[in-house]
């Protein structure tokens, strides 16, 4: 019994590090970019040496937003740049369809580990 516990513990570990850490949903991380935006009059601006074809998926997940999503994501105290993270997740679930996920987080936090997303669109993809 105790070699059976030991097999189901190590299959468990492994199949949680493919997929982790999603494996609640069932999905598994296919891809993901992270650029530094700043955002100026609604238009997002990816930093230099950041990944320059973020930018139109940056103002294109800006664009669907709310009025109110996009005046809270805005909101810095006067003359501050609003500096922020953008993130774009690809994941695949057990039938092959993929979901793309767009958020952003707030760059002080990232230097804590905390990464909480300010704004996330999802779209579920299939393909």
């Amino acid at each position: 019994m105790k070699g059976k516990k030991d097999d189901d513990d190590d299959s468990n570990r492994r199949g949680n590090q493919a997929v982790q850490p999603f494996n609640e949903n069932g999905l598994e991380d296919v891809d993901k970019k992270t650029v530094k935006v700043e955002l100026r009059n609604g238009v997002c601006y990816v930093e230099r040496g950041d990944d320059q074809s973020m930018t139109a998926k940056c103002n294109a997940a800006l664009q669907e937003m709310s009025d109110f999503q996009r005046q809270f994501l805005a909101t810095v105290p006067a003359g501050q740049p609003n500096k922020l993270l953008f993130t774009e997740e690809i994941r695949r679930n057990s039938q092959g369809d993929t979901k793309t996920s767009f958020y952003f987080t707030n760059r002080e936090k990232e230097t804590s580990g905390i990464l909480s997303p300010l704004y996330s669109l999802k779209r579920k993809v299939l393909g």
